[in-house]
């Protein structure tokens, strides 16, 4: 976001005088109010230079700390009518729709700002939170990859955009992102967790097993693993292996379908494990 916050912190003094003394100074004017007069010097700023977009800009700001955010909204348009090339001013009237709910307005200024400084990531971050705002989720992931391809060296950024891949059902290229996460941070049993998730839903069964033992290597007590584990041995035959899984998953109390145990019960031909 581009906007700039003002934070105020004051104080209150207890005065203990006579009376008399407080008479004697009631005559004085109250302290100047330095955000009043802030504004009131940009207002008039504006006012003398009609065709000054920062000028605008500036003024558009200070409304928005205001939270006056037509006035705001008013003053960032104005900005970009007089300089259509500011991309500043069309990421802070992106904000400003997107607060008032506005987010089809916010997504086009975004993507305007963009599209006149394509290497910003704060623009970048806000488009991405509009679209998902607006559950537009494949355009959210694209924008996403664009953003981790921009900054390869946030994890933050590439885990958003593994869960927003799955989200969307793009197993590939979320199990890409997780790889890259677990090239950097190789012992994070979520991260193996979910690229085994990944694997599976392509028929990777093995590397899904692979990831998943990984897992319960890093954390015997990861429920979640246990049990895919329990049903990727089912479907591939070995019972012995999906047993010692689903006691493992009752073992730390976790959620094991029941008709997947009488599917193993059935196929393996005895009740529990050896």
């Amino acid at each position: 976001m581009r906007v700039g916050r003002i934070c105020h912190f004051g104080c209150v003094l207890l005065l203990f005088v006579p009376a008399i003394a407080a008479c004697a100074t009631s005559s004085k004017k109250p302290p100047a109010d330095p955000v009043a007069e802030k504004n009131q010097s940009l207002e008039a700023r504006a006012a003398e230079k009609p065709d000054d977009a920062r000028a605008r800009y500036d003024l558009g700001n200070a409304y928005f700390d205001l939270r006056r955010y037509d006035d705001a909204r008013a003053a960032y348009t104005r900005a970009t009518e007089i300089d259509p090339a500011f991309a500043d001013a069309y990421t802070n009237l992106g904000l400003v729709y997107r607060i008032q709910g506005d987010l089809n307005s916010s997504i086009a200024s975004y993507r305007k700002a963009l599209s006149l400084a394509p290497a910003d990531t704060v623009t970048r971050k806000n488009l991405i939170v509009a679209l998902q705002s607006a559950n537009q989720l494949p355009a959210a992931a694209e924008q996403l990859k664009v953003l981790s391809t921009q900054t390869p060296d946030d994890v933050a950024v590439t885990r958003q955009l593994a869960a927003s891949m799955m989200q969307i059902e793009n197993f590939s290229e979320a199990e890409s992102a997780y790889a890259r996460i677990l090239a950097k941070t190789p012992s994070e049993p979520d991260s193996w967790y979910a690229l085994g998730v990944c694997q599976i839903a392509q028929n990777k069964r093995e590397a899904a097993v692979a990831s998943w033992k990984r897992v319960v290597s890093l954390d015997r007590d990861h429920a979640k693993a246990h049990a895919a584990l329990a049903e990727a041995y089912i479907q591939s035959g070995d019972y012995d292996r999906a047993w010692l899984s689903v006691r493992e998953t009752q073992r730390v109390g976790g959620y094991i379908d029941p008709k997947l145990v009488g599917r193993l019960q059935e196929l393996s031909g005895r009740t529990g494990p050896e």
